[in-house]
C-alpha cells in the first residue's frame, strides 16, 4: 500500500511553511505524494480578503514546482470527512494521511463529523515551536485517545515538532493590506 499525505487548507497565500512541513512529512512518514487541496472556502474564516480559488491554485502549483512528490489538486469537497471519504473509495490501495497544523486542533472538534473523521484516517499535526499545545483537553485528542484504546489501526496521531519559520498567510496577507 501506498502513502500519499493530503495538506487541506485555504492557503491564501501559500507560502515556505507550507513547503517546509510538506517536505518534513514527505520525509517523515515515507510518503509517495503529499497534495496540497486548496479549499474553495473554509468554514472558520472570513473571505473578505480571500484570493481566488484559481489564483491561489495557481500559487500554489508556482511554490511547489520545484518539488515533484508535492502534487497540487483541484477537488471538490468542502468538508473534509466528505473528501478523505471520496478519496478511499477512488484510491482503494492508498493510504492516506492528513497533514495538519497543531493551530487547527483548538477547532477541531467543530470539523463536520470530526469523531467520523478521527476514526477514518490517520493524522501527522505539525506544531511549530512558538505553538504550545495549551488545550490537552482538546475535545478532538480526548475522543482520539478513548478510540485509540478500542482500536488497533485508528486513530494514528502523530506529533511533529517543526523549527519556527514565523510565517503564517495571515502575516503575508496583512503585510501586502
Amino acid at each position: 500500500m501506498i502513502k500519499i499525505g493530503i495538506l487541506g487548507g485555504s492557503f491564501n497565500p501559500a507560502h515556505e511553511g507550507h513547503l517546509h512541513i510538506s517536505k518534513l512529512a514527505i520525509k517523515k512518514l515515507s510518503l509517495r505524494q503529499l497534495w496540497w487541496v486548496p479549499t474553495a472556502q473554509h468554514p472558520f474564516k472570513k473571505f473578505n480578503n480571500f484570493l481566488d480559488l484559481e489564483e491561489r491554485i495557481k500559487l500554489c502549483q508556482k511554490i511547489t514546482k520545484l518539488y515533484p512528490k508535492i502534487k497540487v489538486k483541484k477537488i471538490d469537497n468542502f468538508y473534509t470527512i466528505d473528501l478523505i471519504k471520496k478519496l478511499q473509495k477512488q484510491h482503494k490501495f492508498v493510504e492516506f494521511i492528513w497533514i495538519m497544523g497543531a493551530d487547527n486542533l483548538p477547532t477541531f472538534h467543530k470539523w463536520r463529523k470530526f469523531q467520523e473523521l478521527i476514526n477514518c484516517v490517520q493524522f501527522a499535526i505539525f506544531t511549530r515551536q512558538n505553538f504550545i499545545l495549551k488545550n490537552t483537553n482538546c475535545p478532538a485528542l480526548k475522543l482520539a485517545k478513548k478510540n485509540h484504546q478500542n482500536s488497533k489501526k485508528f486513530p494514528k496521531i502523530s506529533l511533529f515538532h517543526s523549527p519556527n519559520l514565523d510565517i503564517s498567510s495571515t502575516k503575508i496577507r496583512n503585510s501586502h493590506a
